[in-house]
């Protein structure tokens, strides 16, 4: 059985000291935090496999808690997602664990044996992964670069094509860590605003993928939640990763005529 490391999230001291030693017992990791603002410090200084939360956590704040989580997962390229479960004392059809929606990825009896939060995790990680793989962030058709339409656009000025892709690598980066400084504090206006004009931006150099990608980040800032923005942001991160080189090489092309 793989060794877990499982943030355990319970205001209740007592309670969190059970699960801990139960763990312990097992040979797994447990680190106890008594909210959800202790437990995202946490996460910024260490990985874990699971997150383990009590009850009566308000479900606003863990929605924006696991919107960092995600967010925090998706700039560590490869990292396994942590599935974040909430303790049950009963679940439907006397299951040891289910599968939860949206805030919670999984729920699990609190009277859980190791074994069976190992199964739950395992399982809970392949559909998150799963999940962001699938539609609507799934590889679009659009072009990444129509670099016929760009020259099209600026009349075949090898200058103003260099010039506009110098400002946009010069406000780029900027703007992608407004956005995911914005989402990690809820700040779902500003995110919105700054997708906005961001879409602009890949509007004008006519990359159209990044272009739609971000309209749907836009779109979802203004009223889908935190985590979809979550899965949005690191799309829209993907396709930069993607349009950089083929801007850098229109760049050089342009410099050489």
């Amino acid at each position: 059985m793989k060794t877990l490391r499982v943030l355990v999230v319970n205001s209740d001291a007592a309670e969190a000291e059970r699960i801990t030693e139960r763990l312990s017992g097992a040979r797994h990791i447990a680190l106890p935090a008594s909210g959800l603002e202790e437990a995202s410090e946490a996460l910024s200084v260490q990985k874990f496999d699971a997150v383990l939360l009590g009850p009566r956590l308000p479900s606003d704040s863990v929605s924006e808690f696991k919107a960092k989580l995600r967010s925090l997962e998706s700039r560590q390229r490869g990292a396994t997602p942590a599935p974040v479960l909430s303790l049950a004392p009963q679940l439907p059809n006397g299951a040891e664990w289910c599968e939860g929606e949206p805030d919670i990825d999984g729920y699990l009896l609190d009277s859980f044996q190791p074994a069976t939060l190992c199964q739950a995790v395992t399982s809970l990680a392949q559909s998150i992964l799963r999940a962001s793989k699938s539609s609507p962030d799934a590889p679009s058709e659009a072009a990444i670069l129509d670099l016929a339409g760009f020259r099209a656009q600026v009349s075949d000025d090898n200058d103003l094509m260099q010039e506009i892709i110098d400002l946009f690598f010069a406000e780029c980066p900027s703007q992608m860590a407004e956005m995911s400084d914005a989402l990690e504090a809820g700040d779902l206006d500003r995110l919105s605003k700054v997708a906005h004009t961001i879409k602009g931006s890949f509007a004008a150099l006519h990359a159209e993928r990044a272009r739609r990608h971000a309209q749907d980040l836009e779109t979802a800032a203004k009223g889908h939640g935190a985590e979809e923005c979550c899965r949005r942001l690191a799309t829209l991160e993907q396709d930069l990763e993607l349009l950089t080189p083929q801007l850098e090489s229109a760049r050089r092309a342009a410099g050489r005529h």
